[in-house]
């Protein structure tokens, strides 16, 4: 991962709040920065949380858009072969 690029790729809680980490690390405010023994883990771990619910949420949005869509598709055709429309 590169300097300065947070990886929100995965839908791993520890992995989502280790690369907020390393983000924060590479910044010059935060870089000696205590992040397990403070209350700034509190704060990493409420901003992953929210994180991973949101990757989660837009995930599921997107898995029952393209399902939906499969489906009207899937009764189009029916609805074609049905009426013999060419």
């Amino acid at each position: 991962m590169a300097a300065g690029n947070i990886n929100l790729l995965n839908l791993d809680f520890d992995t989502i709040k280790e690369s907020f980490k390393a983000y924060l690390k590479n910044q010059d405010t935060f870089k000696d920065y205590d992040f397990e023994g403070s209350n700034m883990s509190v704060l990493l771990d409420l901003l992953a949380y929210n994180t991973y619910l949101n990757s989660f949420y837009t995930k599921i949005v997107l898995f029952h858009t393209r399902k939906s869509l499969t489906t009207c598709h899937a009764r189009l055709s029916l609805q074609k072969q049905l009426l013999i429309y060419r």
